[in-house]
C-alpha cells in the first residue's frame, strides 16, 4: 500500500495496524518514494539477510587473498555480536 508523509502522520495509528496486518505501508513526498512502514520481525529478518549476504562476500575476499584470517575471524566475531544484540532486542 501507499500513502502520502501527510496521510501518515495524520492516521499514523491506522497505519501501524494496517502493517501488523502483515501488510507494507510505502510512504511518498511529492511523488517520490521516500521510505517503509514494515513489521519489526521482517525489518530484523531483512538486516539479517543482509548482514548473511555480507559475510559471503567477505569469504569470497578472504579465499581470494583480500583479507587475512585474523581480520576475517574479528568481523565474524563483531557481527556475529551485533546480530545476537539485534535479535535479543527483537525478542
Amino acid at each position: 500500500m501507499k500513502a502520502t508523509a501527510t496521510e501518515i502522520k495524520t492516521h499514523f495509528g491506522h497505519f501501524l495496524d494496517i502493517v501488523q496486518r502483515g501488510e507494507d505501508v510505502i510512504i511518498e513526498r511529492s511523488g517520490k518514494e521516500l521510505a517503509t512502514l514494515l513489521d519489526y520481525k521482517e525489518y530484523l529478518h531483512l538486516k539479517h539477510l543482509d548482514e548473511l549476504l555480507l559475510i559471503e562476500k567477505v569469504k569470497l575476499a578472504e579465499k581470494g587473498g583480500y583479507l587475512d584470517k585474523k581480520k576475517s575471524e574479528e568481523f565474524f566475531k563483531k557481527m556475529l555480536g551485533r546480530l545476537a544484540n539485534e535479535l535479543e532486542a527483537g525478542n
